[in-house]
């Protein structure tokens, strides 16, 4: 699932669980992936349930001077 717009990238996985279950009404614990990029669109935050935790993958696009 890809969360459309932009959201504040500093956010945990708390955070980002609860845009899940309150904005996009979905549960967090689904075998669903979970996209969150930022107003810059340059970096990512990739959100899922494993089998006994979430797993939170971070993506920067930064390729420095």
């Amino acid at each position: 699932m890809l969360s459309t717009g932009f959201t504040y990238i500093r956010k945990s996985i708390n955070g980002l669980s609860i845009i899940v279950s309150d904005v996009l009404s979905l549960e967090p614990l689904s075998q669903a992936w979970f996209i969150f990029c930022n107003k810059q669109r340059d970096k990512l935050k990739n959100l899922f349930w494993d089998t006994n935790g979430f797993c939170l993958y971070y993506r920067d696009s930064y390729t420095g001077p």
